[in-house]
């Protein structure tokens, strides 16, 4: 989940596939059509979107996200006002990471 303009809707990320969405609680809660609205999709196929995500990262500021997975991850940040998703950067793999700047720089490294 990530904060969005509108205090009255979240910001939902899926994977696979990497798209985002928003939800208005009230409206789905209350079993409205207009409850999930989906912003953006990813067209590109992401090889390693089949490889189990660990955790999800968010920077500060809530317009970019990293996907920690069994085998590498990615980072991804927001554009248009949340409406799309483009991808920013991978590796191969890591123990942590922290994805900063609206999720333009990540940086990560191995324990041991």
């Amino acid at each position: 989940m990530l904060p969005n303009s509108d205090s009255s809707l979240l910001t939902l990320i899926t994977s696979p596939p990497l798209m985002s969405i928003d939800l208005s609680p009230l409206s789905f809660f209350g079993a409205q059509s207009d409850g999930l609205k989906v912003n953006s999709t990813v067209l590109e196929h992401v090889e390693e979107e089949y490889s189990e995500i660990i955790r999800f990262i968010r920077t500060p500021e809530g317009n970019g996200v990293g996907a920690v997975r069994m085998r590498g991850g990615e980072s991804w940040r927001t554009k248009k006002r949340g409406r799309m998703i483009v991808k920013s950067g991978a590796w191969d793999t890591a123990d942590f990471v922290v994805v900063l700047d609206y999720g333009e720089l990540f940086s990560f490294g191995r324990i041991g």
